[in-house]
């Protein structure tokens, strides 16, 4: 479905049939139900007229015969009502559950730059209001879209035939009240999309602000940020009045709805009846159904708005299924020798701008310590990405164990990966948990083992709750070094054949920077290990450099042969030794997030 800006509410609702279909049948139990339920409010009404008819005449004749179908209807009535309920319940709940586990699974299925275009509070708006918005219409209006319809003509074509006049007369007002109320609901739909728009881009601020807690305080940002939360409140605010402004607009044309009908039918109808043009039993059971007409009518208005802010809500989310996913097709290979990682006359650019990377071309042999460094900016991380299958080349082709990373199943290609960035990322769990991730089926010897590797299992015994101790949000409640160190640990339980490390211990001091290469290194054995560093002197223990510069492969070769060669990789080397403070300034500027040279 194309997003035309403004979603027309029949496609936004054929979107939503999809999650409704596979439970289709309680929906059909449920609008059956409705159906039955109708009827025996019209043989209620007819029976209540012909007992008062009866009992006025004096005729007692089939007095006990209507009251025993008065009581079958009522108890009929009373069974069918439940099913109704019943069947409408759990139809609601069933395809609420399915949009929702949609929703999740296409945001962990998009692509890396789609989802670097939704901000995380984007997200939480779109959870915490739209598809509750959506879920509240599933298991409210949607079947009284269906039902209040029919039980709307049934009861009109039986109040016709008691008394067409009456009818008339009784809801002459009505279609002008609708024409208003539908005018009205449009407006509501249409503040509640901006109001829900306003409310996600605060609750982004609130998540930025927690998330970036120590920048905000180290930078007094808190009055900064706060004063933009609360314009989109305001903004929000100003909605919220539009809405209930219209909404107040609205109560007359509901009272005309509710009311005028009844209290018509009773002057009219008494008139009629004293003329002698309808009976009391037919002004009885006329007033009987009157409510199922007059209920729907009244409805009409908070149906309409309900349907207008429905109908937003899933455009709102349809823009997240408009994003491009990642493709789902492809093969698992197995790891063999030979060459582990080939780039052949590579080109890539970001979103179509600044060509990133300009006919990259190497190979790796498998088993091999690749070392890649060239200056901020040049593309380093980029490849270690390509390779994760998070972007598509724009020409030229990747080989990972000798087929190209568009054959290979993206799910397949990255068990083969173990990634670990420059920023730590760690769930709000615990140390444990957080390590489990790298190989959720691993027994618990296996992930203090791999804290071990990464040198983080002497600090994690020193915490209070040791393993059990809950990073917080981010990671939060741990220094820079020690999320590092817990996502090292997670990618050696990974145990996985290609380790690709971006820059991982930029958050450590120089000596633990060494220490926990040489650990990866001494661990990895014949697995083949990709890293992008800053210090060389930390990794002369890579069999083979790859320097980058300005998107070029410039250089490659062993360090002892581009320390011959006089170029790049040799300037970059004695950039950084040229006094002895040097080393120490970039560690401290690199853990910082500041300029680098490497």
């Amino acid at each position: 479905m194309k997003n035309t800006g403004s979603m027309r509410l029949l496609p936004a609702f054929l979107w939503m049939y999809r999650y409704v279909k596979p439970y289709r049948l309680w929906l059909f139990t449920g609008i059956l139900s409705s159906v039955i339920v109708v009827f025996l409010n019209i043989v209620k009404a007819d029976v209540i007229n012909r007992l008062i008819s009866n009992a006025l005449s004096l005729k007692n004749n089939f007095l006990y015969t209507l009251g025993l179908i008065f009581v079958i209807v009522l108890i009929s009535g009373a069974f069918f009502s439940y099913l109704l309920k019943y069947s409408v319940g759990r139809f609601g709940v069933f395809a609420a559950r399915d949009l929702k586990n949609s929703v999740v699974s296409h945001i962990s299925g998009l692509e890396t730059g789609a989802v670097g275009e939704i901000h995380s509070g984007t997200l939480v708006s779109r959870f915490n209001n739209d598809l509750q918005a959506i879920e509240g219409f599933i298991n409210g209006n949607l079947v009284n879209m269906l039902f209040q319809p029919v039980m709307f003509i049934c009861s009109i074509a039986y109040m016709g035939a008691v008394n067409w006049k009456l009818l008339v007369a009784s809801f002459i007002f009505t279609p002008v009240s609708v024409y208003f109320s539908n005018r009205l609901g449009g407006k509501i739909g249409v503040h509640s999309k901006e109001y829900l728009e306003h409310m996600g881009s605060a609750a982004g601020i609130i998540k930025d602000s927690i998330s970036g807690i120590e920048t905000v305080k180290s930078y007094n940002l808190a009055d900064y940020l706060m004063g933009k939360c609360r314009g989109y409140f305001e903004k929000a605010r100003n909605k919220a009045v539009c809405i209930e402004r219209c909404k107040m607009h609205l109560f007359p044309f509901v009272i005309i709805l509710m009311e005028i009908p009844g209290v018509i039918c009773i002057l009219f109808g008494g008139y009629l009846t004293l003329n002698g043009e309808m009976s009391v039993g037919e002004l009885v059971a006329f007033f009987q159904m009157l409510n199922y007409v007059v209920q729907p009518s009244t409805m009409i208005p908070w149906l309409i708005t309900d349907i207008k802010n429905t109908g937003g809500a899933i455009e709102n989310i349809n823009t997240l299924f408009l994003k491009k996913s990642e493709r789902s097709s492809g093969e698992d290979y197995t790891a063999r020798n030979g060459y582990a990682v080939e780039f052949e006359n590579v080109c890539f650019t970001y979103n179509g701008g600044t060509e990133v990377l300009k006919g990259a071309d190497f190979k790796i042999s498998a088993g091999d310590k690749v070392a890649i460094v060239g200056a901020s900016g040049n593309g380093k991380s980029t490849l270690l990405n390509i390779l994760c299958g998070f972007y598509e080349v724009s020409s030229g082709k990747v080989k990972v164990f000798g087929e190209e990373t568009g054959k290979w199943s993206l799910e397949a290609l990255r068990r083969k990966i173990a990634y670990i960035s420059q920023d730590a990322f760690l769930y709000p769990a615990s140390i444990y948990e957080n390590i489990l991730y790298g190989n959720p089926a691993a027994p618990e010897r296996c992930v203090s083992e791999a804290a071990e590797t990464a040198h983080a299992h002497e600090f994690i015994s020193s915490l209070p709750e040791s393993f059990n101790t809950i990073a917080g949000d981010g990671g939060i409640k741990l220094s820079g070094g020690q999320k590092q160190r817990i996502a090292i640990a997670r990618a050696v339980l990974k145990n996985a054949p290609i380790i690709l490390m971006d820059e991982p211990t930029s958050a450590l001091d120089s000596q633990s920077e060494e220490l926990v290469y040489d650990t990866v290194f001494k661990c990895s054995g014949d697995k083949t290990v990709l890293v992008v560093a800053h210090r060389l002197s930390a990794i002369k223990w890579a069999d083979y450099y790859i320097v980058i510069d300005e998107g070029v492969v410039k250089e490659q070769g062993s360090y002892e042969e581009l320390m011959k060669a006089d170029g790049v990789f040799r300037r970059l080397y004695d950039m950084q030794t040229k006094d002895s403070g040097y080393m120490e300034y970039e560690s401290l500027n690199a853990g910082a997030g500041g300029e680098n040279v490497i």
